[in-house]
C-alpha cells in the first residue's frame, strides 16, 4: 500500500505541476497572440479606409457625404468608426467566426449614447478597460472572462485621434467634444474571442500525460491485485495443512480441534469476503481512470489531430483496451475461484450466436491471411436455452488464441452432436488451426492459470495466460470438459463439450418451398468452405455443385445451360487466386446465356467495392463465415422471394430523429467531459450537476427525457437523490426515468441500483453506443441495452395466463371476469397501501398487500405477487425501513401488468388461444 501511495503522490504531482505551470501558459499565450493579430487587422483596415477611401471621396467634386447614417442617405459611405463596428459585427456573427469585436467610447456622438450608457452598466470590463488605456494607453488590457457560458479573452487596446479626424471630431456640430489632441486616447478597441482552440492544445497534452500516468497506475494496481491474490492463497493453504495435521495427531484434542477447525473456516469466509471486496475496489478504482483514458482518446481521435498523434492515440487506446481487458479476466477468474460465478439461462438460436461471434473475428484473421470457417451440420439443434455470452466467450478465447499464432493457412470452427435428447444436448465444438503446433508435454500446463506453453510466447505474441484457464472452468461450469490433440508443425485442435437445454423451437429454419430441388453453384478456392456452404444449401433442399475456381465456374455454368439446367444462382468468393470473385461476376455478366443469373458474394475481408456491386448487379454481399438466416434470406432476395423477418439493424452512428434533454448528475470532470461529448455528438444536450443536491435542484426547475445518475457523488450520493427524486414523484405523478451510472462492475451491484429504484445500469468504462442504447431505450419506453457484467437473466412472465386458466377449469370468460375484477380493485387496494406506508401503521399495510397479493395470485402474476408479499412481511413485523423501495417495486411490476391484463380483458374469447400475458 505505502507503493500505491508514493505512485499515486507522484503522478498527482506531475499532473498538478503540468496544471499550475503549462496548462495556463499555453492556453493564455495562444489566446494572446490570435487576440493580438485580430485587433492589428481591424486597425490596420480603419487606417486604409480612412486613408484609401474616405479622404479621397470628401475631395471628389461634388464630395461624397461620408456619415453614420449611411443607409439612409443614398450616395453616402459610413464613418471609419462606423463602418469598423459594422465589420466587426457582420464577421462575428453573420460570418459565422467565434470572434466578435466592438469600438466603444465615453465621448460617444449621440447616435451611440444609449448604447454606451447601457455598456457601461452591465459590463464592469468596459470602465475598466477605458481607465487602463487611458493611464497606459500603449499596453493593451484583457481579462479572461466567461462570455454567455463561453470561456472567452477579452482584449482591449488604445483607440487614438489621428490626423486625419481629428477637424471632424472637433468641429462636428454635435460632437461631445471639442478639443481633441493628436494622439488623445478617444476610445476602446475591444476584441473577443472563445479559448477553445487554446484548450484543446492544452488537453491534448494533459490527455497524453493523464493516460501516460493512469496506465502506469493501472499496472501497479494489478501486480499490487496479483500479488495480494496469491499471498492470500498462500495463507489459506497453510492454516488448512496445519489444522489438518493437528486433527490427525491427537484424537484426545478432537473437540478443540473441531472449534479451532470452525475458526478457521470463519478466518477463511472473511478472507475470501475481504478478497472479494478489495476486488470490487480495485474494479471501481481501475474502471473510472479508464473511463476517463477511453473516452477522451475517442474525442480526441474524433478532432483534428496530426497523422504521428493519430498514431500514437491509437496505440493508447489499444492499450487501455488490453489494460481493461485483463481487469474482466482477472475478475473473472477470481469469481470461478470463489464459486461465484453463476450461468444464465435464457433461450439463443445457435448458428446466428456463432456467426455474429465469428465474423467479429473473421476480419482480422483476415488481415494475417488467414480464413476463419465454422461448420454446424444440420442435424445439430439451433434453438437452445443456456448462457451464450459465456459459450461465445469461450469461443472467442479459442479462435482468438488460434488467429494470434497461425500465420498462414485456416482456422475452423465445427460443432457436432455427442448425445440429444426432447430436454438436452450434449455438444462438442472444436477449434482447429494450422498454426505451428504444442509439443505433447506442454499440453496440461496451457490450461494453468498464468500459464503459456513457451515463456518466449508471451514475450512475441503477448498475453497472461489466463483466457485458456477461464475457459477450462466455464467449461466445467457447462457440465463440459475441455482438450487438445495437438502435432508440432502441423496445427492444433482444441475441443471442448457443453450440456445445454433444448428449446421447444429447437429446429433450425425452414427453407421456402421455393427453393427445394433448386440448382446453385459454389465457387470457392477453399476446399473446407465448399464443403461447408454444400452441406447448408442441402440441409435446404437445393442441389449445389462446387468448383474451385472462376475458370471451372464459367464451364460449369455453361454446360449446366447445354443440359437445359442453368443454375438459378451463384455463390461467389471474393479472395480468390487468378481470378476473384468481381472479375468472375463481370464475365458472367458478359454472356448472353449466363447474365441472368443471380450472384451473391461472399468475403473474410469485408466488402468496400460498393459501386462496383451495384454495377455488376450483384444481389447481395456477405461477410463469411456467413449466418444462416443471413445467407437464406439472400438467397430467397435474390430469386424474388419474401425474406424472413430479420432483428432491426442498430443505428451506430449518426444524430438521432428526437433529441433528448439529459440531466448527467457526474462529480468527475473528465467523466463529464466523456458523456457529454458522446451525448452531443448524437444530437442530445446535457445539463450537468455536480452532486445529487444539484441534481434535484435541477429536476425542480427544469424538464429532462433522462437522468445519468453517477452512484458515489459527494454531499449526496446517487442511491439518496433517486430516493429524494422518487419521492417527490409520489407527490407531483409521473416518473423519470434513471440509468445508474458506475465504477462498480461486480455481481450483485446492477441489483442493488435497480432495488434503489433506478430503471437501468452502465459500468463504466462507458462505450458510446451502450450508452446510446441504454438512454435512448429508457427515454422511449424500451428496456436499456444490457451493459457489462449485467445479469441478463430472462425476466419471468408478467403473468401465467395458462397457470390462471387451470385454476379457472380452462374457462376463459371466467379468467376474464377475474382479470376485470382485479383492475378494478387494484386502485383502491394500492391507495389503502399507500395511506397505511404515509401512517406508519404496520396493520393496515399489511391487510391490505394481503389482499392485493392474493388476488394477484388469482390472475397468475408471480412477480407482483412476490412484491406485494414483501410489504405484507414489512407490515407484519412492524418494520418499515425500506418500504420506500418496496412500494417503487410493487408500482413498477403493476405499471407493466396493468397494459397486459387490459388488453386480455378487452379480447375476444377465441382471441386467446395460446397466447400468454406477456
Amino acid at each position: 500500500m505505502l507503493v500505491l501511495a508514493i505512485l499515486f503522490a507522484l503522478g498527482g504531482g506531475l499532473l498538478l505541476w503540468h496544471q499550475t505551470h503549462v496548462h495556463a501558459s499555453i492556453v493564455e499565450d495562444s489566446a494572446l497572440e490570435s487576440a493580438k493579430a485580430y485587433s492589428e487587422a481591424l486597425a490596420t483596415f480603419r487606417t486604409l479606409y480612412t486613408r484609401d477611401v474616405v479622404e479621397v471621396v470628401r475631395k471628389l467634386d461634388p464630395p461624397v457625404v461620408v456619415t453614420h447614417d449611411f443607409q439612409n442617405q443614398p450616395g453616402s459611405i459610413p464613418l471609419p468608426a462606423t463602418f469598423s463596428i459594422r465589420l466587426g459585427k457582420t464577421i462575428g456573427v453573420q460570418g459565422g467566426s467565434d470572434v466578435r469585436s466592438d469600438l466603444y467610447s465615453p465621448y460617444p456622438f449621440p447616435w451611440r449614447e444609449k448604447e454606451w450608457r447601457e455598456k457601461k452598466q452591465r459590463d464592469p470590463f468596459v470602465m475598466k478597460a477605458w481607465k487602463a488605456l487611458k493611464k497606459n494607453p500603449a499596453t493593451a488590457f484583457h481579462r479572461f472572462e466567461d462570455v454567455d457560458g463561453v470561456a472567452s479573452l477579452r482584449y482591449a487596446t488604445a483607440d487614438l485621434m489621428r490626423a486625419s479626424c481629428i477637424d471632424c471630431h472637433n468641429n462636428h456640430e454635435k460632437t461631445p467634444k471639442d478639443d481633441w489632441k493628436l494622439g488623445e486616447v478617444r476610445g476602446v478597441l475591444e476584441v473577443m474571442l472563445p479559448v477553445r482552440a487554446a484548450e484543446s492544445t492544452a488537453a491534448l497534452w494533459e490527455t497524453l500525460l493523464l493516460v501516460a500516468v493512469l496506465g502506469a497506475l493501472g499496472i501497479a494496481v494489478l501486480a499490487l491485485v496479483i500479488g495480494r491474490l496469491r499471498r492470500t492463497s498462500r495463507e489459506l493453504e497453510g492454516r488448512v495443512h496445519m489444522r489438518t495435521e493437528q486433527l490427525v495427531t491427537s484424537n484426545e484434542e478432537l473437540s478443540r480441534s473441531e472449534k479451532e477447525l470452525q475458526e478457521a473456516i470463519g478466518v477463511a469466509e472473511e478472507a475470501d469476503r475481504a478478497k472479494g471486496e478489495f476486488l470490487a475496489n480495485m474494479s471501481h478504482e481501475i474502471r473510472t481512470p479508464m473511463n476517463a483514458i477511453m473516452g477522451m482518446t475517442d474525442l480526441v481521435l474524433a478532432s483534428d489531430v496530426t497523422l504521428e498523434q493519430r498514431e500514437n492515440l491509437v496505440l493508447v487506446k489499444q492499450s487501455a483496451t488490453a489494460l481493461l481487458r485483463l481487469l474482466n479476466d482477472i475478475l473473472d477468474f477470481s469469481k470461478i475461484e470463489a464459486g461465484r460465478l453463476e450461468l444464465e439461462s435464457v433461450p439463443f438460436r445457435l448458428r446466428d450466436a456463432l456467426a455474429d461471434t465469428l465474423q467479429t473475428l473473421g476480419r482480422r484473421a483476415s488481415q494475417n491471411g488467414v480464413e476463419l470457417l465454422c461448420r454446424v451440420p444440420p442435424d445439430v439443434p439451433d434453438g437452445l436455452v443456456g448462457d451464450a455470452g459465456r459459450l461465445r466467450q469461450v469461443i472467442v478465447n479459442l479462435v482468438d488464441n488460434a488467429i494470434k499464432f497461425t500465420e498462414k493457412g485456416e482456422i475452423v470452427v465445427e460443432l457436432e452432436t455427442e448425445l440429444v435428447t426432447t430436454d438436452e444436448a450434449l455438444l462438442h465444438f472444436s477449434v482447429q488451426d494450422t498454426g505451428p503446433g504444442i509439443p505433447q508435454d506442454k499440453w496440461a500446463a496451457i490450461f494453468d492459470a498464468f500459464s503459456q506453453a513457451d515463456s518466449s510466447m508471451s514475450r512475441k505474441y503477448g498475453g497472461t495466460g489466463l483466457g485458456l484457464a477461464i475457459s477450462a472452468q466455464l467449461v466445467a461450469l457447462m457440465g463440459g470438459r475441455i482438450w487438445l490433440h495437438s502435432e508440432v508443425g502441423s496445427g492444433s485442435t482444441f475441443h471442448f463439450t457443453a450440456l445445454l437445454k433444448v428449446a421447444a423451437d429447437a429446429a433450425a429454419r425452414t427453407s421456402p418451398k421455393a427453393l427445394q430441388g433448386l440448382h446453385a453453384l459454389i465457387v470457392d478456392d477453399n476446399a473446407t468452405n465448399r464443403r461447408i456452404l454444400e452441406e447448408m444449401l442441402k440441409g435446404w433442399g437445393m442441389r449445389p455443385a462446387a468448383v474451385a475456381n472462376g475458370d471451372a465456374a464459367l464451364s460449369e455454368m455453361e454446360r449446366a445451360v447445354a443440359d437445359g439446367e442453368p443454375f438459378r444462382i451463384a455463390l461467389l468468393d471474393v479472395m480468390m487466386p487468378e481470378m476473384d470473385g468481381f472479375t468472375l461476376a463481370e464475365k458472367i455478366r458478359g454472356q448472353a446465356k449466363l447474365r441472368d443469373t443471380p450472384l451473391l458474394i461472399l468475403s473474410s475481408a469485408g466488402i468496400d467495392d460498393t459501386a462496383r456491386s451495384r454495377w455488376l448487379g450483384i444481389a447481395r454481399c456477405l461477410i463469411k463465415p456467413v449466418r444462416h438466416s443471413d445467407l437464406l434470406d439472400a438467397i430467397a432476395g435474390a430469386l424474388g422471394g419474401v425474406e424472413a423477418e430479420r432483428s432491426p439493424q442498430r443505428e451506430v452512428a449518426g444524430r438521432v430523429a428526437r433529441p433528448l434533454r439529459v440531466l448527467l448528475a457526474e462529480d468527475g470532470v473528465v467523466n463529464q467531459r466523456v458523456a457529454t461529448r458522446l451525448l452531443e455528438q448524437r444530437g442530445h444536450s446535457v445539463r450537468i450537476a455536480g452532486s445529487g443536491k444539484e441534481a434535484l435542484a435541477a429536476l425542480a426547475s427544469e424538464v429532462f427525457d433522462v437522468v445519468l445518475m453517477d452512484v458515489q457523488m459527494p454531499e449526496m450520493d446517487g442511491f439518496e437523490a433517486t430516493a429524494a427524486i422518487r419521492e417527490r414523484e409520489r407527490e407531483t405523478g409521473g416518473r423519470i426515468p434513471i440509468l445508474a451510472l458506475t465504477a462498480h462492475a461486480m455481481k450483485g451491484d446492477r441489483e442493488r441500483c435497480l432495488a434503489g429504484g433506478m430503471d437501468g445500469y452502465l459500468a463504466k468504462p462507458i462505450e458510446a453506443q451502450e450508452l446510446y442504447d441504454a438512454v435512448e431505450g429508457l427515454a422511449s419506453g424500451l428496456p436499456p441495452a444490457e451493459a457489462k457484467e449485467v445479469e441478463a437473466s430472462a425476466q419471468s412472465a408478467l403473468f401465467d395466463q395458462e397457470g390462471a386458466l387451470r385454476r379457472t377449469g380452462g374457462s376463459r370468460e371466467v379468467l376474464q371476469e377475474l382479470v376485470k375484477l382485479f383492475l378494478k380493485e387494484r386502485p383502491r387496494l394500492m391507495q389503502s397501501i399507500r395511506d397505511a406506508i404515509a401512517h406508519s401503521d404496520g396493520a393496515e399495510l399489511q391487510h391490505a398487500a394481503h389482499t392485493l397479493k392474493g388476488s394477484a395470485g388469482v390472475v397468475g402474476a408471480e412477480s407482483t405477487v412476490d412484491a406485494a408479499w414483501t410489504l405484507e412481511c414489512m407490515g407484519e413485523g412492524g418494520d418499515l425501513g425500506g418500504v420506500d423501495q418496496a412500494w417503487a417495486l410493487l408500482e413498477r411490476q403493476l405499471e407493466q401488468l396493468v397494459p397486459a391484463l387490459t388488453a386480455l380483458a378487452e379480447r375476444s374469447g377465441g382471441d386467446h388461444h395460446n397466447r400468454t400475458g406477456r
